[in-house]
């Protein structure tokens, strides 16, 4: 379950800032400094709760990287491709390939929770939009 999944701090300062650009408009970027309400909005919206004393600290920290951000916009890249990565990476995984199992009854016994046929798997999406 999400509530009990335990993040780290890191993690959670990376998951802010994550749904802080992907859900807040540019005009966002260009202020220099977030305010706690804000930075409750983008925990909400990264369903994580973190205290008040954790807002006021980490909107702070994420107007620092906003300020980065914008300091980072003045420079020129007309002539730098765009990338997503610093370095080049090669998928190392192996193709897909679709192979045959004959025995269905064994592995519907290993699962945790059956379901005739299928496997029974938890929720792990919700439909609130709050």
């Amino acid at each position: 379950r999400w509530s009990d999944f335990q993040v780290k701090r890191k993690d959670l300062l990376l998951l802010i800032i994550n749904c802080q650009l992907s859900t807040i408009n540019y005009q966002l970027l260009t202020k220099s400094m977030l305010d706690q309400e804000q930075v409750h909005k983008i925990a909400h919206l990264a369903r994580l709760e973190i205290t008040p004393e954790e807002e006021i600290q980490f909107a702070g920290q994420l107007s620092s990287i906003l300020d980065y951000f914008e300091q980072l916009s003045e420079l020129d890249t007309t002539d730098v491709q765009p990338t997503t990565r610093a370095i080049e990476l090669n998928n190392i995984t192996r193709p897909d390939v679709r192979v045959l199992y004959d025995h269905r009854e064994d592995l519907l016994k290993q699962a945790p929770e059956p379901e005739g046929d299928f496997f029974r798997v938890p929720q792990i999406l919700s439909s609130d939009e709050d």
